[in-house]
């Protein structure tokens, strides 16, 4: 329950930070959000640079690698939400910081949400649909 809460307390931040703040137009703060996806696509070349070694731990398992295998990406992913989140809060509150300085925080938090959501649903992949419906409750 506790990541519903930080994600969507991070992301209800946003109208304030750059709607009342810096004066944005709703369709501009939407906007905002390309950050979120750029960290995403960061996240996907991150996974990827960590797991180059899993088809062969998948041979050295005989098929069954242990879910911690997968979890080197996650070690990125909590400094970078940490630093994106505290990046975002920290220069989205002056409105003399231009727009663009607090949309950069956002890369990080959307590398670091879907890096740490990638690493915990893979870990565990008999339960994925579980933890799909926790988070997402």
């Amino acid at each position: 329950m506790e990541r519903k809460i930080l994600i969507d307390t991070v992301f209800e931040a946003y109208p304030l930070i750059f709607a009342e703040k810096r004066g944005l137009t709703i369709p501009q703060t939407g906007l905002m959000f390309i950050g979120v996806g750029i960290g995403a696509l960061f996240a996907v070349v991150v996974n990827w640079y960590f797991l180059r070694p899993y088809p062969q731990l998948i041979k050295e398992w005989r098929g069954f690698p242990p879910p911690e295998k997968r979890l080197p990406p996650s070690m990125i992913a909590g400094p970078a939400l940490v630093v994106g989140t505290l990046w975002l809060g920290w220069t989205g509150n002056y409105a003399s910081i231009p727009w663009y300085v607090p949309a950069m925080g956002t890369i990080l938090i959307g590398m670091g949400i879907i890096l740490v959501f990638t690493s915990f649903l893979v870990s565990r992949e008999r339960n994925a649909r579980t933890h799909l419906a926790f988070l997402w409750e």
